[in-house]
């Protein structure tokens, strides 16, 4: 592997993730993955996959961790018949969103939820690990995520309506660590 950008001080002070209060399992793997992360640091073009992919602004830029939204969004437009999911600055807005008519088995709950509920389904699922020469921003993600949405569909489970995922930001140089976790069991659909 070729000479890597260290992690810039920012992201060094931004490592902690609301989730890993929430399972001691999680807390260890966001933990190795952010061993991972710091011994591998940011990639350079002077590595073949990233070759066309300059990344030294992330390095050089200065953001914080997104803060919960104040109330400055009120209302947004519901589209018909589907359901939606509103996270703002990567934090669940339940007054935002509508969760109805799901099918029997059928699941969808903020990350955050779902770990306390349903971890022998989330655990297999979240604890994979990514191929971190490939995919060094997926390890970042897997050691800060704070937050995301989780979709269960049983075997057989034929759901029409569309699922609206919104993820919105109103902060100017926040970040936030979402993830976005579907398992659809065999003979299973949804649609996005």
């Amino acid at each position: 592997m070729s000479e890597a950008h260290l992690m810039p001080s920012w992201l060094n002070a931004n490592i902690s993730s609301p989730l890993a209060a929430k399972a001691s399992w999680l807390k260890d793997f966001q933990a190795a993955e952010w061993t991972k992360c710091l011994k591998r640091g940011l990639p350079t073009r002077k590595e073949e996959l990233w070759k066309y992919t300059d990344v030294k602004n992330l390095a050089e830029a200065q953001f914080a961790l997104a803060t919960v939204d104040a109330g400055k969004l009120s209302k947004l437009p519901q589209l018909e018949n589907s359901l939606q999911l509103v996270f703002v600055n990567g934090f669940f807005r339940a007054d935002l969103s509508r969760l109805e008519n799901l099918l029997p088995g059928m699941i969808i709950a903020p990350l955050s939820q779902a770990i306390d509920t349903y971890p022998e389904l989330i655990k297999p699922a979240l604890l994979q690990e990514f191929d971190l020469a490939r995919n060094p921003f997926a390890n970042l993600n897997s050691a800060l995520l704070s937050e995301g949405v989780f979709i269960y569909l049983p075997k057989a489970c034929l759901f029409t309506q569309p699922i609206h995922l919104l993820y919105l930001n109103t902060q100017h140089h926040s970040i936030n660590h979402l993830r976005t976790l579907i398992i659809a069991e065999e003979q299973s659909s949804v649609v996005f």
